[in-house]
């Protein structure tokens, strides 16, 4: 999950992503298939301002 609040668009979670499943969205990275996600949590850990906190996805 992002906070856009606290994202400031460094981009810096993008190349981390070992699915390529995150891509920049102008200045805010977003997730356009969330299925692809591996939860590995990269994307959370490399972020300088805590703004990508990893939650349990529900079937549906």
């Amino acid at each position: 999950m992002l906070d856009e609040t606290r994202c400031t668009g460094c981009g810096e979670c993008v190349p981390v992503c070992p699915a390529e499943c995150l891509e920049m969205d102008g200045a805010t990275p977003w997730l356009p298939r969330p299925v692809d996600c591996i939860s590995c949590s990269l994307c959370a850990v490399v972020c300088p301002v805590d703004a990508i906190t990893m939650r349990p996805v529900e079937p549906g």
